[in-house]
């Protein structure tokens, strides 16, 4: 099989050098890949249709291209090999391909009603950044992953097969929207374990196709926020790209993402 190349950007590639996975082991469990490892044994014939759903860093507020995480993140999807298409009801940035499900200012139970207008299009991913503004508006907290798990358990209802990436949340400037944050994040790593502790989701597997990507616990930091102490400047909008990206290269590789169903 022949890819355009195995090698993710220069931005995205530094980040990936140092990453944990998404279980705080080296990434893929080997301390001594490099980035180019990655990307160099996907089966990229499985087309990717991304749902990026979330609330304002999702749609890429206080970038400067408008794209946020997106565009970067798409374009090393692409030089790996996938055939990458973005969907969503809401268009953002200069990118080609800009749809996404983004939708600043909305708290976890709306971004779950937004969801519905791109549920349609059957994404076999779906990247899923949302909570910051519960965290914000102090909106029952304690509940919060309740309303996750809600919105998790309607795309794997409504979208067969697909694939979810819940990110936990950014660290925010405010030391008692930060503590929120910590809490939430505690729960929404809980909830992936959860879903996912039965394993591979191989024929006759319980597991659900559910990975986690870790945002925060050192990994992005304030010092990476745009004076608002909410979203993330242009390294720390990489650094989400990084992730997502390793990520979904680790899925596909565990053979956790399948072909899109046809609409």
């Amino acid at each position: 099989m022949k890819f355009l190349s195995s090698r993710p950007s220069t931005a995205v590639a530094a980040f990936l050098l140092s990453a944990a996975a998404v279980t705080g082991q080296p990434v893929l469990g080997h301390g001594a890949l490099g980035a180019a490892d990655l990307a160099r044994h996907q089966d990229t014939t499985v087309p990717l249709r991304i749902m990026p759903l979330g609330a304002s860093i999702t749609w890429g507020t206080e970038s400067e291209d408008g794209n946020g995480y997106r565009k970067v993140l798409r374009d090393d999807l692409v030089t790996a090999g996938f055939s990458v298409d973005m969907v969503g009801s809401q268009k953002s940035g200069d990118m080609e391909d800009n749809d996404n499900e983004g939708h600043p200012g909305w708290r976890i139970a709306e971004v779950s009603s937004a969801a519905d207008a791109t549920i349609p299009e059957q994404p076999n991913v779906v990247l899923i950044n949302a909570g910051t503004n519960d965290c914000i508006q102090n909106y029952n907290v304690s509940t919060a992953h309740e309303r996750m798990r809600s919105l998790v358990e309607k795309l794997f209802a409504e979208i067969p097969g697909t694939t979810v990436v819940l990110s936990t949340l950014l660290p925010n400037a405010v030391d008692s929207v930060d503590e929120r944050v910590d809490s939430v994040n505690e729960k929404f790593r809980e909830l992936v374990a959860t879903l996912s502790s039965s394993g591979s989701t191989a024929e006759g597997a319980e597991g659900q196709r559910i990975v986690l990507a870790e945002m925060n616990n050192g990994y992005i930091t304030r010092d990476e926020l745009v004076e608002d102490g909410i979203h993330p400047n242009k390294e720390g909008y990489n650094k989400m790209a990084a992730r997502w990206y390793e990520v979904i290269i680790a899925a596909s590789k565990d053979g956790l993402i399948q072909v899109p169903n046809e609409v």
